[in-house]
């Protein structure tokens, strides 16, 4: 009996122990210790693939991208690994990628001075629209009469 209570009284000691020391850990080591058994993370929403304003030559250079991609993995899985196929992939895909990078930014800017073109009209429409009399601060009298 003896034996028994000692057992249950060291593991109650332990277990108070491993709850205390789990709560005076910092926070962020609680956090890491059980951050491979949480669930994933939700993924940033990706850009679509096509956007409305894209020309035709565009679309299809992505179209043609991501069939590469596709390729690329393709030959990357294969054993053993189809080395020129794969390289190609990657400079065919690395080209395809500029280019449309290139597009993406050329819209860019004509979006921006587009934006600015906007902005000066409304700023020049603001300050024109006023009418010539309020825009003047009035005059004083010039010969206001003498005090009698």
């Amino acid at each position: 009996m003896k034996k028994v209570l000692a057992l249950v009284c060291v593991a109650t000691v332990l277990c108070l122990a491993g709850s205390v020391y789990a709560k005076t850990r910092p926070v962020s080591a609680r956090q890491n210790a059980t951050a491979n058994q949480s669930a994933p993370r939700p993924q940033k929403p990706r850009p679509p693939l096509f956007t409305p304003d894209m020309p035709k030559e565009i679309r299809e250079k992505v179209a043609e991208m991501a069939k590469l991609k596709i390729d690329l993995e393709e030959a990357l899985s294969s054993r053993p690994v189809n080395k020129e196929k794969a390289f190609n992939a990657h400079a065919k895909i690395q080209k395809l990628g500029l280019e449309i990078e290139d597009w993406k930014f050329k819209k860019k800017v004509e979006r921006i001075e587009a934006a600015q073109k906007r902005q000066e009209q409304r700023h020049r429409n603001r300050h024109n629209s006023a009418p010539a009399a309020e825009n003047k601060a009035p005059k004083p009298a010039e010969n206001p009469s003498p005090a009698k």
